[in-house]
C-alpha cells in the first residue's frame, strides 16, 4: 500500500526539523512514532445473505495536523455478514505513525463495487456521500510512543442497512459506526433456550445490548435507547445450543434483552411489535468474556 502523506512528512521532518517541530502533522516532536492497527466488524441484519463493501484506502487525523492518507495498493470487498461477534478483518496491520492523539478516522468506499446479496438476487448498495466523502468515525485513540495500538470500528449493519425506496432495487447502507480501543474492550456471549427461540409467533431471534444499567430495551428506530449492539441467536451444531456473541464492546456497565421477533425491526421506524424478554444488567471488563443465558 502507498501512504500519500506519512512518507512526504517522514522526508520533510528529516529536512526542516526546526521548522516544523513534528512530523506528521504533529507539533510536539517528543511524541515519536508508533504502530496502528484497524481492523472492522459488524452486527447482524436479517434481510441480507452478504454485505459486500469495497474499501480503497484510510485515512488518519492527528488531533493537531493534517489526515494521513494511506491508499491500499488493491482495494479490499469484505462481506461484512462474515465478521459477526468476535470476528474482525484487518484494514491496516501495524502502520508507523506519529505518536500522539488521533481525533477521527475516515474508511474510504467505492460504491460501485459494493453491494447486497438476499433471496431477491444481487442489489446495488448505496452509499449516501460514500464516493466524496468516505464513512467518517469521530472516535479518538492514542498511539503511544514506541508502542502499539489497535482498534476495530463496528458497523452496526442492524441500524445501517435500509430497505429500497418505492420503485427501486437499490438498498440503501447509511452505517452507523463505532470506533473501539480492543485492548479496553471485552465480549457478551451465552445461550438462549430453545423455549424462547421457538415460542409461538416468533421469527428471528435475537440479543440486543444497551449502554447503561435499568435501561428499557426497546427496537431500533433511532431514538434514545437505541441499541449499542446486537447478535443474531444461532444454532450450534456441534453444541446442540442456541447461541449468540456480541464482540469488541468498550468495558462498562449494559443492560441486555432478547426478543424473537428481532425479523419485524425497521430501523426506520418504531416497532411497538418488537417484544423483549430476559431484560438483566451485565458488567463488560477489558480482555474478558461476560456470560448471560436466557
Amino acid at each position: 500500500m502507498s501512504v500519500t502523506m506519512n512518507n512526504f512528512f517522514k522526508m520533510v521532518c528529516i529536512t526542516t526539523p526546526l521548522l516544523l517541530g513534528g512530523c506528521l502533522g504533529d507539533t510536539n516532536s517528543d511524541l515519536g512514532t508508533g504502530t496502528v492497527s484497524v481492523s472492522i466488524k459488524d452486527g447482524p441484519v436479517d434481510s441480507a445473505s452478504a454485505v459486500e463493501v469495497t474499501f480503497t484506502g484510510i485515512e488518519l487525523k492527528p488531533y493537531s495536523g493534517s489526515p494521513i492518507t494511506v491508499t491500499f495498493d488493491t482495494p479490499k470487498t469484505i462481506d461484512l455478514l462474515q465478521q459477526q461477534g468476535t470476528n474482525s478483518v484487518t484494514l491496516l496491520d501495524s502502520n508507523v505513525v506519529t505518536g500522539g492523539t488521533y481525533s477521527w478516522v475516515r474508511l474510504i468506499v467505492d460504491q460501485s463495487a459494493s453491494y447486497l446479496v438476499n433471496s431477491t438476487g444481487t442489489h446495488n448498495l448505496t452509499i449516501p456521500s460514500g464516493d466524496e466523502t468516505g464513512l467518517k468515525i469521530n472516535d479518538s485513540f492514542t498511539v503511544p510512543k514506541d508502542g502499539t495500538v489497535s482498534v476495530t470500528i463496528d458497523f452496526d449493519l442492524r441500524k445501517s442497512v435500509l430497505e429500497p425506496a418505492t420503485g427501486s432495487t437499490d438498498y440503501k447502507l447509511k452505517p452507523v459506526l463505532h470506533l473501539v480501543q480492543n485492548d479496553k474492550s471485552g465480549n457478551v456471549s451465552g445461550t438462549v433456550s430453545s423455549t424462547l427461540v421457538h415460542g409461538s409467533g416468533c421469527g428471528s431471534s435475537a440479543v440486543y445490548l444497551f449502554e447503561g444499567s435499568g435501561v428499557t430495551a426497546d427496537d431500533v428506530d433511532g431514538i434514545d435507547p437505541d441499541p449499542y449492539g446486537s447478535s443474531l441467536v444461532k444454532l450450534n451444531n456441534t453444541s446442540g445450543n442456541y447461541e449468540y456473541e456480541i464482540g469488541y464492546v468498550p468495558a462498562g456497565d449494559y443492560t441486555i434483552a432478547f426478543t424473537c421477533l428481532a425479523n419485524l425491526d425497521d430501523p426506520e421506524t418504531n416497532d411497538s411489535s418488537v417484544i423483549f424478554s430476559g431484560t438483566t444488567n451485565v458488567t463488560v471488563t477489558a480482555g474478558n468474556t461476560t456470560t448471560q443465558n436466557f
